[in-house]
């Protein structure tokens, strides 16, 4: 697995390493573990909906249970670290500030 520091540093403050792990990468997909997303049902909507705003994305799947992301995008314009900076760049946005220990707990 690949976490985000290793994804470029883009995020800043970059978000705390447990909780975002790319687990797959490939030019049209990207699959991520999201520590908190099975703590914050209420946020599911709003993060699958901005992340469909996204230049290129096409799908995204939601699995809480598992705290998994599947985004599949057009790799037509952008590399695939260009994009899992972009992507990074908008967790780090949506990411809960607190509760993230009660979700670290789970794992």
């Amino acid at each position: 697995m690949i976490n985000v520091e290793q994804v470029g540093g883009q995020c800043n403050p970059p978000i705390r390493e447990s909780a975002l792990q790319i687990v797959h990468s490939t030019p049209v997909r990207l699959r991520v573990r999201l520590a908190w997303l099975r703590c914050y049902p209420s946020l599911h909507e709003p993060l699958s909906t901005s992340i469909l705003s996204l230049a290129a994305v096409r799908e995204v799947r939601l699995t809480p249970a598992i705290n998994s992301i599947v985004v599949c995008y057009d790799p037509q314009g952008i590399t695939e670290k260009a994009f899992q900076e972009k992507f990074c760049q908008l967790l780090q946005q949506l990411t809960p500030v607190h509760g993230l220990r009660c979700c670290e707990a789970d794992n």
